[in-house]
C-alpha cells in the first residue's frame, strides 16, 4: 500500500482511497505527472514575461528553463523546481559566453554593480519567475485533482510489468 507519511489528501474520498492503495512506484509515477503539469504553466508563464521584457539579449534563460521534480517521502511533501539548466549556453552580441543559470537570480532580483570593492551602479530586479507562480497559482492548484484523475486512469489501464507480489495481487484484484 502506498502511503506518505505526513501527506494529507484532501478532496474526493474516492480518488483518495484509489491513491493509498496503489503500489508506491504508480503512486509516485502519478503525482510526479500531476505535478509536473502544473509546473508547466509556470514555465510558460515565465518565458512569456521574460520575452516581453525590453532588455532580454539572447532569449537563452527563457530557453533554458526546465522543471524538476522530486517526492520527499520522509517530510509527505511533493516538490517542482523550475530552474534554468547549465547545459544551455550561448554567446551574447558582445562576443561574450552566457550561461543562464548563472545570471537568473540577477534579473530576477536584481544586484548592484560592484568594481574593485565599490559600487557603481544598481540594475533593477526585471522578476519574472515569482509573477509567472503568483497568476497561475489557483489554476494549479484547481487542475492538480482533475490531473491526479487523468493521470491516474492512465496508469491504470496500462498493463503490469510488476513481477512483485504486490503486482500480482494488484492484477488479481482487477481480475
Amino acid at each position: 500500500m502506498a502511503e506518505i507519511p505526513g501527506l494529507q489528501l484532501t478532496g474526493d474520498a474516492d480518488l483518495n482511497k484509489r491513491l493509498l492503495a496503489m503500489p508506491d512506484k504508480m503512486l509516485n509515477t502519478v503525482l510526479k505527472k500531476a505535478v509536473r503539469k502544473g509546473a508547466r504553466r509556470i514555465v510558460t508563464a515565465a518565458r512569456r514575461k521574460l520575452r516581453a521584457q525590453d532588455a532580454i539579449e539572447t532569449g537563452l534563460l527563457a530557453k533554458s528553463l526546465r522543471i524538476g521534480v522530486r517526492i520527499r517521502r520522509k517530510e509527505g511533501v511533493i516538490v517542482a523546481k523550475v530552474i534554468p539548466k547549465k547545459r544551455v549556453q550561448g554567446f551574447g552580441p558582445d562576443g561574450r559566453k552566457r550561461v543562464p543559470k548563472f545570471y537568473a537570480h540577477l534579473i530576477e532580483f536584481g544586484h548592484d554593480v560592484k568594481a574593485w570593492g565599490a559600487v557603481h551602479g544598481h540594475v533593477p530586479a526585471r522578476p519574472f519567475m515569482r509573477p509567472a507562480l503568483d497568476e497561475n497559482r489557483q489554476k494549479i492548484l484547481g487542475d492538480f485533482d482533475e490531473n491526479v484523475r487523468n493521470f491516474l486512469a492512465k496508469e491504470l489501464a496500462k498493463p503490469l510489468k510488476h513481477k512483485t507480489a504486490a503486482g500480482a495481487r494488484i492484477a488479481a484484484q482487477g481480475a
